[in-house]
């Protein structure tokens, strides 16, 4: 089954381009290309795997770099092969669901899903080795193998064995495999099927030991293989020879040849090493078959090496494109670095006016730090800079800064506060940075683990108070004034664990997620650092459909101080204010009704919710295990549903979203990374900017996309007008935006000439203010 790809709303942006440039509906990618995990050459470009997407390297000119992702139209993010059919002209990127992808040399893809879609042969995805022979190109399984012809894109004969193949080269007209750690060979005629292990001859092991072979490749017109870390020439008549015996690889994962090197991969034995770190190593050997020394002074952990012309090219799972320069055999490195992300990881995020702050952070099951210290990622400018113990002694004394959780940014004081599962509060404020712990503040640690201070979630209020939670401390919510007065409260209900809140704007209650238990209020009261006058309450989030307690996820209070909960079954909605302390029916939970393909019911039931916002013009964006929903601000009504099906989206696992609202950016953090998406709203005042912003401005022939005009008031009325008055398009801004596509009312578009923009306020009825602009059309 194939597939060719087609985006017909989304417009695909080049990664060079800075957030202030994406135009309405465009996406980019801010996924990490740092690491290559596989490599390949095409007729132009080396190309790498870099997970998330491709990283190609002009051959004749390595300053020029392009990064490919699902927004040029790869199917998928989580790259497993990648090997290039020369004689069929394509590309092969094959995913770990195991979909895979034919690119030619125009970059026009074609999706195959027929392994993905065939549970029975294909129960287990992942590919051993994917060797290229001719035009045709071999994937090896646990099951066996498949063959595919890629010059005219059919699958031609599949083997199925015990054991599976777990390595394939072809020499001369045999072909071998590995299977069960057996060498097996066959002659490759059109009268023997080789889809039938029966018609394959074992070959013997060296010296009748118990099989052990590992790796095949061809070198010079000779398959080789190893056994017991020695290196085997394998002869016609079927018989081996030893060639060496392999001193700085500790056990063998692959073999691979050019014109002048077999390349023989695996992990590293550190008694032959000066790098008494390293993890993945490459031997190599020369036309005499000589291991040949080399400059391993930029290795980290090899995965592959290719050779291609007069270098051989590295992938390594550690930072940069590594290559060997030949005959000189010294190293060199493409370091990608600030144009990249650490890594796809990430657990926060926040836009302020200066950057985009990103925590890959993580903690686990019950809630304890895992000792993620890749650190604090910042985007600004179109450039990456990482902070962590590797690069910044702040974040590596007196102990590593790990498991970053949240951020809250306060604009008055500059003022950036990050939560951890290990470290407790970490502030930012210019050059000012500190640490507040269990050491050093009201914070306290977990009763049983006294090295952790555990921080999930923080946020300032509006009067410049910083909450933080404090999970499974005896006090379980912080405060810390903008003196520098902190105090711990303690709970109504002993040792529990908060892992998110949300102040609402109207009583600035703190709303927060009890995971086991159900959403627990706490109201400060009037003294904020006096807890006699606090009040806490316990809301289990209870479903009327499945008839018991749902477990929440996530929490966010919106601009109006509804009360939006995401659990494990759908999305649940509070809007009861200051009666959720006095019990009664008034402040149940309840199920959005929301008509999906024509049926009403419970928005969202049956699943997960990990993160809820909303836009410019109050619109929720609510990401699920299915991609992203975005629904009218009211939420009866979804006006978007964004998946990996049917858009650039790289998963549909999404985990993070932070909404720059004044330029209408959605910043998207997924399994697979962070990509940026410009929605058609953004922030809107209750009064209209001193002059409208549109762009482009002139409108130049042949634009068909969007016209956009800010500095609307939020919900305007927008009337567009010819320079005789006549009515010509009419709509409401969503937010302090809106869009015209210059089209009248009957969908034509309108002809050369000046056309003026009348924007009226809406939330003041009774005295409407109104703005002008001017649009120039040239046809």
């Amino acid at each position: 089954m194939r597939k060719s790809f087609f985006i017909h709303l989304f417009i695909v942006i080049n990664l060079s381009l800075h957030a202030q440039d994406l135009g309405i509906y465009d996406w980019a990618s801010l996924q990490s290309y740092r690491s290559g995990y596989d490599v390949t050459e095409t007729p132009n470009y080396i190309v790498y795997n870099a997970k998330s997407g491709l990283v190609f390297i002009n051959k004749s000119n390595p300053d020029d770099v392009q990064h490919l992702t699902t927004i040029d139209g790869l199917s998928g993010s989580n790259i497993s092969k990648i090997r290039y059919i020369d004689q069929a002209g394509q590309l092969l990127i094959y995913y770990n669901d195991g979909s895979f992808d034919l690119m030619d040399g125009n970059r026009d893809i074609v999706n195959f899903q027929d392994i993905k879609n065939n549970n029975v042969l294909v129960p287990n995805k992942e590919i051993k080795a994917a060797v290229v022979n001719g035009s045709h190109i071999y994937l090896c399984f646990s099951f066996g193998m498949t063959e595919f012809d890629a010059a005219n894109q059919v699958f031609t004969n599949t083997l199925s064995t015990e054991g599976g193949v777990e390595a394939l080269t072809a020499a001369g007209d045999r072909l071998y495999i590995v299977s069960n750690k057996r060498l097996y060979s066959i002659q490759q005629k059109d009268n023997i099927n080789i889809s039938y292990i029966g018609n394959w001859s074992e070959i013997s092991s060296p010296s009748g030991n118990t099989p052990n072979f590992k790796g095949l490749a061809t070198f010079q017109g000779n398959a080789y293989s190893t056994f017991n870390k020695n290196i085997y020439r394998i002869n016609n008549d079927g018989t081996t020879t030893k060639i060496d015996t392999l001193k700085t690889i500790q056990s063998v994962a692959y073999l691979n040849a050019g014109n002048g090197f077999l390349m023989i991969g695996g992990s590293c034995n550190a008694d032959e090493l000066e790098n008494k770190n390293c993890i993945g190593e490459i031997a190599l050997y020369n036309a005499d078959l000589q291991n040949v020394d080399y400059d391993r002074s930029k290795n980290a952990n090899l995965q592959y090496a290719i050779e291609v012309g007069n270098k051989l090219w590295l992938a390594d799972s550690y930072h940069g494109f590594r290559y060997i320069n030949l005959p000189e055999m010294t190293a060199g490195i493409i370091d990608l670095n600030r144009y990249s992300p650490w890594s796809d990881d990430v657990e926060a995020m926040l836009k302020n006016k200066d950057a985009l702050y990103v925590s890959p952070g993580a903690h686990s099951p019950i809630y304890q730090g895992v000792n993620n210290n890749q650190g604090l990622f910042t985007y600004k400018d179109g450039f990456w800079t990482i902070q962590n113990q590797y690069n910044d002694p702040f974040f590596a004394f007196p102990k590593p800064i790990s498991d970053m959780s949240s951020f809250a940014y306060q604009e008055n004081t500059g003022e950036l506060a990050i939560g951890s599962y290990i470290n407790g509060l970490i502030s930012i404020k210019g050059d000012e940075r500190r640490i507040y712990d269990a050491s050093n503040s009201a914070l306290q640690t977990a009763p049983g683990d006294p090295y952790a201070t555990r921080v999930s979630d923080v946020a300032f209020d509006s009067k410049g108070n910083l909450w933080a939670t404090n999970v499974l401390s005896p006090t379980c919510v912080y405060v810390r004034g903008e003196d520098g007065t902190d105090k711990g409260f303690a709970n109504n209900y002993g040792v529990i664990k908060l892992i998110q809140f949300a102040i609402d704007p109207i009583n600035e209650y703190l709303w927060c997620v009890e995971p086991s238990r159900g959403i627990i209020v706490y109201d400060p009261g009037k003294n904020t650092f006096v807890s006699s006058d606090d009040r806490w309450t316990l809301l289990p989030i209870y479903s009327s459909f499945e008839k018991q307690n749902i477990l929440p996820k996530c929490i966010y209070s919106d601009t109006n101080g509804r009360i939006w909960v995401g659990t494990v079954s759908g999305l649940f909605v509070i809007d009861c204010g200051s009666e959720v302390f006095e019990g009664g029916s008034n402040c149940e939970t309840k199920f959005p009704i929301i008509q999906d393909e024509g049926d009403l019911g419970p928005f969202l039931y049956g699943q997960q919710v990990n993160v809820i916002t909303e836009d410019g013009a109050g619109r929720k964006w609510i990401g699920t295990n299915n991609g992203i929903y975005v629904t009218n601000p009211s939420v009866d009504e979804v006006v978007l549903h964004l998946t990996r099906e049917n858009s650039p989206l790289s998963d549909n696992n999404v985990r993070v979203l932070e909404i720059d609202k004044e330029k209408g950016i959605v910043y998207i953090g997924t399994s697979a990374g962070i990509q940026m998406y410009r929605t058609d709203a953004s922030i809107g005042k209750p009064y209209h900017e001193a002059s409208l912003t549109i762009y482009p401005n002139p409108v130049r022939p042949g634009y068909e996309g969007p016209v956009v005009i800010q500095g609307l008031a939020h919900d305007s009325n927008v009337k567009i007008a010819d320079i005789n008055g006549k009515l010509l398009f009419e709509t409401m801004s969503q937010g302090g935006q809106a869009i015209w596509y210059g089209k009248d009312f009957n969908g034509r578009r309108v002809a050369s000439g000046v056309y003026y923009v009348l924007g009226t306020t809406t939330l003041n009825k009774e005295n409407p203010q109104g703005i002008i602009g001017k649009i120039i059309f040239i046809k």
